[in-house]
C-alpha cells in the first residue's frame, strides 16, 4: 500500500510455474518437517535455479541448476526443449551467442567454459582446464561472440571462441580477490567491465595490449561486488549490486558515482533514504538523518519513510539483480523475500557528470575521477527530482523460497528460485514496448505542468 495515497501496488499475473528439478524424497521429507540442512549434511538436497538467460532471438530460455544441468525452455510455451550436462562443478554463468540463437556457453567452478548447440544438445568447444585452483566465477562474450572473457581468482583470461586452446592473454594486476563479474559493453565492443570481491569495478579497453594502459577507470563500491551491468541508451551508466544488498549507479568512463542507494532492504523500510548519496557529479551531498531516539529522530525516520513514497508491498530480504529494459529505457530492479515474494521496481538515475579530460586517482579511495568540461546526461528518460527507486508491482504466489535470478522479457518476466521453480509472469500496465504505464503517466503529468 502506498504510504502517501493508500493505493495498492498492482500484482503481476502468474502465467506458469515449472519445476526445473524434482527434489528427492529425502529432501522433500526434510522440507515438510521444516528441518534445515547444514553444510555437514551428506543427504540429498533440494536443487535450485541459479541463473536464467534468454537467446538473442528471444525464443529460448536457458536455466542453470545447482544439479550442474542446464535446462532449455521455449519462451512462448515454457515447455522443456532439452537439457545438457557436462560440468563437474557448480555453474556460475550462462551466455547465449549474440547473433546465433542455437549457440550458448556455460562457465563453471570446475575451471572450464563449455559451448553447446541447442539443436543437437552436444558440446561444441571446451575452454580451460579442470582443477581445484582454476575456478571460473564469471564469463562474458565480446567482439560479436568471438571472444570469451573469464573471471577467476585475481585473474581475467581471454579465449578465442573460434578455436580451443590456451588463453590469448590475461589481466592479473587490477583485482586482489575473486572476479565475480565480467561484462562487455553493449555498444563499444572492446570495452569491458569487471567486478570483484575486493570491492572494485574496473573498466578496460581490451584493444590496448598492456593491462596498465588498457585500464580506463576504477570505481570503488566499498563492498564485495555481486553483480554489475550497463544501462542507458548508449550504455553510459553502470549499476552495481553488492553482497551487503546495496545498490549504486555510476558513470563508467568518468568513474563517478551517480547515486548510492545504500542498503535496499533498509530503503524499502524507509530507514536510510535520507542517508543515501544523491550526488550526481555536481557536488551535491546528502544530509544524514538521526537513526536513534524519539522526537526529532523519530520525525526524521517518518519523513524518510514518507519520502520513499511507496510501500514495496512485500518483504525485501535481498536484491535479486538489475536489468536494463532498452525498449522503455528503464533500469529494472527485482528484490525477493525469503518466502519467495518479489517486488519489481524501476530505478531512476538522472544526473550530469564529468566524462572527459585528465584522469587522476583519488588518494585513499582507489577511485578515478575525470577533470573536464564536457558533460553527459545519464538516464535522459528519468527526472532529477524523482531520482530514486519506484516499486511497480508485486509478484507473489509462484515461489515458496528465495528468488535467485530473473530474466526481463518486455511485457513478461521469468524468475528462478531456491525452490527449483521457474515462474513466468505477465506484468501489469505494460505497453507493447515493455514500458510501464504508471511511469509514462507520471512523465506526461509532469510535462503538462
Amino acid at each position: 500500500m502506498d504510504v502517501d495515497t493508500g493505493t495498492i501496488l498492482p500484482r503481476g499475473e502468474l502465467i506458469k510455474t515449472i519445476v526445473a528439478a524434482e527434489p528427492t524424497a529425502a529432501a522433500d521429507a526434510r522440507q515438510s518437517e521444516n528441518i534445515s540442512e547444514s553444510d555437514d549434511d551428506d543427504g540429498p538436497r533440494l536443487e535450485y535455479v541459479t541463473q536464467l538467460e534468454m537467446s538473442c532471438d528471444n525464443k529460448q530460455l536457458a536455466a542453470a541448476l545447482s544439479s550442474l544441468e542446464v535446462n532449455l525452455y521455449s519462451v512462448e510455451t515454457m515447455a522443456l526443449a532439452g537439457k545438457v550436462k557436462g560440468h563437474t562443478g557448480p555453474l556460475t554463468q550462462l551466455a547465449f551467442a549474440p547473433s546465433d540463437p542455437s549457440s550458448f556457453f556455460s562457465a563453471s567452478e570446475d575451471g572450464t567454459v563449455r559451448g553447446w548447440d541447442t539443436r543437437s544438445l552436444a558440446t561444441t568447444i571446451t575452454l580451460g582446464e579442470s582443477g581445484e585452483e582454476e575456478e571460473i566465477y564469471s564469463m562474458a562474450l565480446g567482439y560479436d561472440g568471438r571472444l570469451c572473457a573469464t573471471g577467476k581468482d585475481c585473474l581475467i583470461e581471454f579465449y578465442d571462441l573460434r578455436k580451443a586452446g590456451k588463453p590469448l592473454g590475461s589481466y592479473s594486476e587490477c583485482h586482489t580477490d575473486a572476479v565475480t563479474q565480467v561484462r562487455f559493453h553493449p555498444h563499444k565492443r572492446s570495452f569491458m567491465l569487471t567486478g570483484s570481491e575486493d570491492g572494485l569495478m574496473c573498466f578496460f579497453d581490451t584493444e590496448v595490449s598492456l593491462e596498465e594502459d588498457a585500464l580506463d577507470s576504477v570505481m570503488n563500491a566499498e563492498c564485495p561486488v555481486r553483480s554489475v551491468g550497463f544501462f542507458g541508451p548508449e550504455g553510459e551508466g553502470v549499476y552495481c549490486c553488492t553482497n551487503t544488498e546495496t545498490l549504486s549507479l555510476w558513470h563508467a568512463a568518468g568513474a563517478q558515482r551517480i547515486k548510492d542507494f545504500g542498503d535496499v532492504r533498509a530503503l524499502a523500510r524507509g530507514e536510510n533514504l535520507a542517508d543515501a548519496d544523491v550526488g550526481a557529479g555536481d557536488g551535491a551531498t546528502a544530509a544524514a538523518a538521526p537513526r536513534e531516539g524519539g522526537g526529532v529522530a523519530a520525525a526524521a525516520r517518518a519523513a524518510a519513510a514518507a519520502a520513499a513514497g511507496e510501500d514495496w508491498g512485500v518483504a525485501v530480504d535481498c536484491i535479486v539483480d538489475c536489468q536494463y529494459d532498452a525498449a522503455a529505457d528503464r533500469l529494472r530492479l527485482v528484490t525477493s523475500s525469503y518466502a519467495g515474494g518479489a517486488c519489481l521496481a524501476t530505478v531512476s538515475a538522472e544526473g550530469t557528470v564529468s566524462c572527459s579530460g585528465q584522469v587522476t586517482v583519488c588518494a585513499g579511495t582507489g577511485q578515478r575521477q575525470s577533470k573536464g568540461r564536457d558533460r553527459v546526461v545519464i538516464g535522459a528518460n528519468s527526472r532529477a527530482e524523482k531520482q530514486g527507486i519506484t516499486p511497480d508491482a508485486v509478484l507473489e504466489g509462484g515461489h515458496a523460497e528465495q528468488i535467485r535470478t530473473f530474466q526481463w522479457m518486455g511485457r513478461a518476466m521469468a524468475t528462478g528460485g531456491e525452490d527449483a521453480r521457474i515462474c513466468s509472469w505477465r506484468l501489469p500496465g505494460g505497453g507493447e514496448d515493455g514500458s510501464n504505464d504508471k511511469h509514462d503517466n507520471d512523465d506526461a503529468m509532469d510535462d503538462d505542468r
